[in-house]
């Protein structure tokens, strides 16, 4: 005869499924936890790469309004001595003016964390909706204004290659050695004031070089602004962990 399935078979085996079913359970809850720690992890480390980004982003936009300032200033010198025919200046001051009134070091956004969480899996390892918005925006705009920077290059290219065609060749030489040489070559600076004051197509380049360094000026102000906001943002972020 068959053995009777009663009552205790039937928990027994009921008691079996739920252990069974709890065991599933636990090893997914285990599986999905260990996930969470790792994107976690990984979160955490684009975090503090974004911050080191950031925190060089500023360094670099303070230093694009120093030279920004810089160059008004040596425009605004030079237009002065244009505009005043009994003033001077001595040649090496002269060098630096006429080279720093058109130099462009344009500002590159550091966007390696950036992009390599695009390549990872996307923003979405940032769970703060509000974080990942900001940083998505932040490097949006820093890229919509590189638009500017050939107008920027050229620019610069057109006055450097003009000062070579007006003025002599040892005044030029000594413009272009500014950055090599911590006092650059004499030259004749009676001479070359004569040409500045008698050539308004340079004082007009000057004045649109001005003009640049101003918007550039701007600008950096504006992405500094936007940088120190996500910087505290994704500092509180990392704070919070």
């Amino acid at each position: 005869m068959k053995a009777q399935r009663g009552p205790t078979f039937l928990l027994r085996l009921t008691g079996e499924l739920v252990v069974i079913v709890l065991g599933i359970l636990i090893a997914l809850w285990l599986n999905n936890w260990n996930e969470e720690r790792k994107e976690a992890a990984h979160e955490g480390e684009y975090l503090e790469g974004f911050l080191t980004d950031l925190t060089a982003d500023s360094a670099n936009l303070a230093f694009r309004v120093i030279i920004a300032d810089r160059g008004i200033e040596a425009a605004d010198r030079l237009l002065e001595l244009k505009a005043d025919g009994g003033s001077t200046a001595p040649s090496d001051t002269l060098a630096h003016w006429f080279f720093h009134a058109a130099f462009v070091d344009n500002f590159q956004v550091l966007d390696h964390t950036y992009r390599e969480i695009l390549r990872g899996g996307g923003l979405a390892l940032i769970r703060n909706d509000d974080l990942r918005r900001q940083i998505t925006e932040y490097y949006r705009k820093m890229e919509s204004a590189e638009f500017f920077n050939r107008y920027w290059v050229q620019e610069e290219i057109d006055y450097f290659d003009y000062l070579e065609a007006r003025l002599p060749f040892a005044a030029y030489t000594a413009i272009t050695r500014v950055q090599e040489d911590a006092s650059p070559p004499p030259f004749d600076a009676v001479r070359t004031l004569a040409i500045l004051r008698d050539d308004d197509r340079l004082a007009n380049s000057l004045l649109s070089n001005r003009h640049w360094a101003v918007l550039r000026r701007d600008i950096a102000h504006r992405r500094g602004q936007r940088n120190a906001t996500l910087r505290a943002a994704v500092s509180a972020e990392l704070e919070q962990r």
